[in-house]
Parts: structure tokens; sequence; C-alpha cells
């Protein structure tokens, strides 16, 4: 796998998965980004895994109210990050896609971002994707 790997088992509570189809890693991927998981590369007995990392809710929740976001637009800004038009991101939360314009433009003015890339920036940078980068 091109993936780098991370000789140190991971800290915290984790579960790890085998990545034995390379087709499967990149939903993977995606389901972890929009779940807020860090997916963390690791050899564990030689064999090269993927350990789930998840942030922990007490962390998440104070970024969520520092930011002044609601979990809903929480939840739309995990799915801007994985790349989802609003169209998609509709769809997962069953949602219209008014509803998910509504939120972008509300969580970018809480942000005072301009743009959805920017209010990722941010979301990464208070920990609201996983972990502060």
């Amino acid at each position: 796998m091109a993936a780098p790997v991370n000789t140190e088992p991971p800290a915290g509570r984790t579960t790890t998965f085998v990545a034995v189809d390379d087709r499967v890693l990149p939903r993977l991927q995606t389901w972890c980004r929009m779940a807020g998981i860090e997916l963390r590369p690791t050899e564990l007995g030689g064999v090269v895994s993927y350990a789930l990392v998840p942030a922990t809710a007490e962390a998440l929740v104070s970024a969520r109210r520092r930011l002044g976001l609601s979990e809903r637009e929480v939840e739309v800004l995990q799915g801007i990050a994985a790349g989802h038009t609003n169209g998609e991101i509709a769809e997962r939360l069953f949602v219209s896609t008014d509803t998910v314009k509504t939120h972008v433009q509300r969580l970018l003015a809480k942000l005072g971002v301009g743009d959805r890339s920017a209010a990722v920036n941010v979301a990464w940078q208070n920990g609201l994707l996983g972990g502060a980068r």
C-alpha cells in the first residue's frame, strides 16, 4: 500500500480494520471524514492496518459550542469536508437541498469565512473534524 505507515499503535480507544481491498479504502476514508474519525495507518504484527481513532465527544461538543454551531451545522460541515455537494449532503441527512444551503450560509457567517474551503480549514483547526491539524 502507498499509505504512510506508523509503527506505533494509536493511543486511546481504537477499532482496527485491515485494508484487504484497495477499492474499499477510499470509501472507508470518506466515511471516517463524515463521522469525524481519524483513520490512521498503523503496522500491527507486520500487517498494515487502519485504526479508527474517535475524537472524544467532550472535545467535539466543546469546539462546536465555542464556535456557536448547531449539531446539524457540524454535520453539514463534515459533509463539506468530505467533498460532498449540497445535494449529496441533503440526501445523507434526509433534508432538502435548500435546508443544506441555509445551514451552509449560517455556518459560513458564524465562522466568519467566505467560502466552503475556509470553513473546513477553521473546522480542522478547531478539532471539529476528528482533531486539530
